[in-house]
């Protein structure tokens, strides 16, 4: 949502950028922290658990 308001085409609001500026950021960190507490081995195991 926020990478779409910032891309837009014509004249957006400052505070409206702003807000999207936030949204990408706080996106951006809650990607990363999902990441770090991913089980690799354990998602892997169940990966080809389903594809048996």
């Amino acid at each position: 949502m926020g990478t779409a308001v910032l891309t837009a085409p014509g004249t957006i609001p400052a505070v409206l950028l702003t807000y999207a500026g936030y949204a990408v950021t706080a996106g951006t960190v809650l990607i990363s922290i999902s990441q770090l507490t991913v089980d690799e081995q354990k998602l892997n195991g169940q990966l080809m658990a389903v594809v048996k």
